[in-house]
């Protein structure tokens, strides 16, 4: 009967070597939300090295676990359509592998709703009704099968909206019966999936008949031209006023009216209409519950008589609160819904006008305990109970509301006791055949009405042994933009990794929640379950496990929020165990920990699961342990009944780890220290628990957890060298204008009289151009330790040059060094840093005087410009490519030189471990510089070098 409404799906294991990027359901890029993108790399060692680098985005932390699995921790940037992301990731170790990698990738909701009418326009009286057309332009992360719509309308009635073939939704607008003065009726429609992103709003007109009275001379015979519709001619009377009976449309405030006198004279003049119009006020559709302490936005749409955005001053709540122009006619209104459920009246005001919604505020997802009395029987009891604690999210007790209690093996002795306190009590007797009983509790949650926005799936348990029957149960919550349950939501099931057995089809119960069995296959590797609801899709991952091996843990995958929803949600559905006592039991002597998630982040709720055993690995259902975190809150304990207890660890706000955790229960001990998410990019650690108090050894108590460590390397190296090959093109120009400061003069610019008397030229000029300038060698170097933001750079050139005066060369030697320090700050993405720098640079300038006017010899001295070098730059890792662009200038001690300077590296291969790469740069060096050319001489040289350098490198 099971494989009748069972699917098997069978998939190979991926070749070794392969890189496979597992399914993590849908993953929405904003350019700060952390995804956990889930790898599995065939035949991957413990102590192979993983380097990642995307093209875009940052690589916070790399997991790795059992069966080649690797979880990254990628922050992508943010796009704005459908997009991938791109990496490479190379592995060096028992195996070599360069492979890249794509990640499909989904941009934050950014669509507008667009509204549309069929008839175009209305009239008062007119019989039928109007087609509203609602249809969505722009990026959203969600499919068009996923999406509904919601219309709300000042005037009349709508029908409920449905969706078409094509992804739009209709509806049909009866507009009012009776209605005195032309409109511009007021629609706002929103996104019911995202509801504070997307919206829309339009004015339809209702068009009214009724007499328009305007001032003309006395017996004059009159026109009114209103749009293309012309009325009269009607002669004005001895009051000195002409009355038209007009079709006046709300959008059209003024007319013409054509006056011609008894001398057959013509006039038109400019009329106001006295239309009477109102201004509309509309809020966008709430759902028709809305559950306590929530934050949301409020947006309210408000136009003018003619349909214009309102323009005046802004609408106000009666709380007090003014909204916020976004435009378009659109205000908004940070509120938070009351604490306790109830009616609740929101009334804006614009003006003189106003307008009152009214919603039901209902219990919001509850903070829930649950914990049996006692935690296990002895041999001939069967009566215990259940006692459940409710607390909202302000830590408030919840009296008097109504639970939903399911039981396997035992059965309810009488009603539930509501305390007065916060808590429930409910007896239960364990069945005559039964050695244990699991019982769960779960509130009696009102909807809502919002359609299902995410899908959040989890197992049970980490792994399951790939023993062709096992079981592992996958739990299912389908929660609105709010954050409630939905109920009644179709779901379908599909294992796209992995070979086991999972039902195809089941539906949210009452509580918005689904709980599925997935059979276990028999190949070892990681298992991913996906569910879909309409397009809205949910993954989960866990293991199958080697039968007799520990049991794994494996780490959520997918957005940080739907991880976050995972941890609340295992919180809020718990269940208690409770059996007899084994006679066979030994004390407690080994505490087990295993956390989800396995690092912190600043505020974290982490959920710590354990163990008690005793030394032959049996549990110990009759010990309490006591838990302690450092810094961190402990929550209330949840007993299972099976020696397994669940206890939420609540870090201040802001506060981040790394976080103590321990245990202790009699005898036995654990602990277990979490690191925080920037920490797992430094070391491996393992995120499994820990083991104590004497007991076999359980691989630090969680046995096969994720190990998280470095490799996540992204950004550019913290170690670059380069050499290479220069040639340098030249030019110089020195001029002595400054010679008369000691005496000498120069004569017609011909040339100048130092003291000697001697006549030598004014200036001096000879340059060297590409492809044989100067020839050399370059080295470079940037080291930034631990990739921080403040590092070094070194840089040097070495060459030799040459100057034919006359029919002799001259020969010289160039030496530019700069040694800097660096402080870098991310700009843009991850890998787009700004840079600025400042430290010494040293360079030469040569000092040429010709031996006479004929320009015949000369003499070449070198004079170096030492001194303090300041700059700024840009570098950036894109793909294969590192690009570095700099400006800097020398000062000794008045601004002496100016450098550009340009590189590219281009990844090859690796050799011995380290990346390879092809390097090529181009230099720009200006020299501006009055120095002595002798003993009493002065020269202002101006001088350029041009350098090209090809070369390769290696980076660390």
């Amino acid at each position: 009967m099971f494989a009748a409404l069972t699917l098997t799906l069978l998939t190979n294991p991926a070749l070794a070597g392969a890189i496979e990027v597992l399914p993590a359901g849908p993953l929405i890029a904003d350019g700060e939300t952390t995804v956990m993108v889930p790898l599995r790399i065939p035949g991957l060692a413990p102590e192979d090295k993983l380097r990642i680098r995307p093209e875009e985005g940052e690589i916070s932390a790399v997991s790795r676990g059992p069966e080649g699995l690797v979880v990254l921790h990628f922050v992508p940037p943010e796009i704005y359509r459908a997009d991938t992301a791109r990496m490479r990731i190379s592995i060096r170790g028992t195996m070599k592998l360069d492979e890249d990698i794509s990640i499909d990738l989904l941009p934050l909701p950014h669509a507008e709703l667009s509204l549309d009418f069929e008839p175009s326009d209305w009239t008062a009286g007119q019989k039928g009704t109007v087609t509203v057309t609602v249809s969505s332009d722009g990026p959203h992360p969600l499919p068009a099968s996923a999406r509904v719509y919601a219309l709300s309308v000042t005037e009349g009635t709508l029908s409920e909206p449905t969706r078409t073939d094509d992804g739009r939704w209709t509806a049909n607008w009866t507009p009012p019966s009776k209605l005195d003065t032309p409109t511009n009726v007021l629609f706002t429609a929103t996104d019911q999936t995202t509801p504070g992103a997307v919206r829309g709003l339009a004015t339809f007109p209702v068009l009214v008949e009724k007499p328009q009275t305007v001032a003309a001379p006395s017996g004059s015979m009159n026109t009114l031209v209103i749009g293309q519709n012309q009325y009269g001619p009607v002669t004005a009377g001895d009051d000195g006023s002409v009355t038209f009976n007009a079709r006046l449309d709300p959008r059209v405030q003024t007319g013409t009216l054509q006056s011609v006198d008894n001398t057959a004279r013509r006039t038109d003049s400019t009329v106001n209409l006295e239309l009477g119009s109102p201004v509309q006020l509309n809020f966008a559709p709430l759902p028709p519950n809305l559950p306590t302490n929530t934050p949301l936005t409020l947006w309210l749409a408000v136009t003018q008589p003619d349909g214009r955005g309102w323009a005046s001053t802004a609408p106000r709540l009666a709380t007090g609160e003014e909204g916020k122009n976004e435009g378009g006619g659109w205000f908004s209104f940070s509120v938070t819904t009351p604490s306790d459920p109830g009616a609740w009246s929101l009334t804006a005001k614009a003006g003189e006008d106003e307008t009152t919604l009214t919603v039901d505020v209902v219990d919001a997802v509850p903070d829930l305990t649950l914990s049996a009395d006692p935690a296990s029987l002895g041999e001939k009891d069967r009566d215990f109970t259940v006692t459940v604690g409710l607390k909202d999210g302000a830590g408030k007790a919840l009296t008097k509301r109504k639970l939903d209690f399911t039981a396997d093996g035992a059965a309810p002795v009488g009603s539930t006791k509501d305390n007065g306190d916060g808590t429930y009590t409910q007896r239960y007797r364990l069945g005559t055949k039964d050695e244990v009983a699991v019982v769960r509790a779960l509130p009696a949650l009102q909807a809502t009405g919002l359609p299902p926005a995410q899908l959040v799936v989890w197992p049970l348990d980490g792994s399951v042994p790939a023993d062709g029957s096992s079981e592992l149960d996958i739990r299912i919550v389908a929660l609105d933009a709010l954050g409630m349950p939905v109920p009644d939501v179709t779901l379908s099931f599909t294992a796209p990794v992995g070979d086991g057995v999972i039902r195809p089809e089941a539906k949210t119960d009452k509580h918005g929640m689904a709980s599925i069995p997935y059979r276990a296959g028999g190949i070892v590797g990681p298992v991913v379950v996906r569910v879909d609801a309409s397009g809205l899709q949910g993954d989960t991952m866990f293991v199958q496990t080697a039968v007799g091996a520990e049991p794994a843990q494996v780490d959520p995958v997918g957005r940080a929020d739907i991880v976050e929803a995972i941890a609340e949600w295992r919180q809020s559905s718990p269940q208690v165990r409770v059996g007899r006592a084994g006679a066979d039991v030994g004390p407690a002597a080994v505490v087990t920990l295993n956390t989800v998630p396995s690092y912190t982040t600043p505020g974290a709720a982490i959920l710590v699961t354990l163990q008690v055993l005793d030394s032959q690995g049996h549990p110990v259902i009759n010990t309490l342990p006591v838990i302690t975190a450092t810094p961190g809150t402990v929550g209330a304990l949840t007993n299972n009944g099976d020696g397994s207890y669940s206890v939420p660890v609540q870090l201040p706000p802001g506060v981040d780890g790394p976080l103590k955790i321990q245990v202790g229960a009699d005898a036995a001990t654990g602990m277990l220290i979490l690191p925080t998410l920037a920490q797992m990019t430094a070391a491996n650690i393992d995120s499994g628990g820990g083991g104590g108090g004497g007991g076999r050894d359980r691989s630090g108590g969680g046995g096969g957890g994720l190990s998280l460590g470095g490799g996540g390397d992204d950004e550019p190296s913290a170690l670059r060298v380069r050499a290479g090959l220069m040639d340098m093109a030249y030019s110089h120009y020195g001029f002595y204008s400054d010679a008369g400061l000691l005496g000498g003069i120069c004569v017609d610019g011909v040339g100048f009289l130092p003291p000697d008397d001697s006549l030598l030229p004014c200036s001096v000029y000879f340059k060297q151009s590409f492809p044989v300038g100067a020839l050399g060698l370059g080295l470079q170097a940037t080291y930034f330790p631990n990739n921080g933001m403040i590092g070094m750079d070194l840089n040097t050139r070495a060459g030799l040059y040459r100057v034919q005066i006359g029919n002799e060369n001259y020969v010289d030697g160039v030496l530019p060094t700069t040694l800097a320090a660096r402080v870098r700050f991310k700009i843009v993405m991850p890998t787009l840093h700004f840079y600025l720098t400042g430290g010494a640079g040293i360079s030469d300038a040569v000092i040429l005087s010709y031996g006479d006017l004929s320009k015949a010899t000369a003499d070449l001295s070198n004079k170096w410009i030492i001194g303090g070098r300041v700059g700024f730059g840009m570098d950036w890792q894109w793909r294969r490519f590192y690009y570095e662009f700099e400006v800097a200038e020398t000062f000794a001690p008045l601004p002496a030189l100016t450098q550009i300077r340009l590189g590219v590296d281009v990844d090859l291969t690796e050799v011995g471990g380290m990346p390879l790469f092809l390097h090529g740069s181009y230099w720009q060096d200006r020299q501006h510089r009055k120095m002595s050319a002798g003993d009493e001489e002065y020269v202002r040289v101006l001088a350029g070098q041009s350098t090209l350098l090809i070369g390769a490198g290696i980076r660390l």
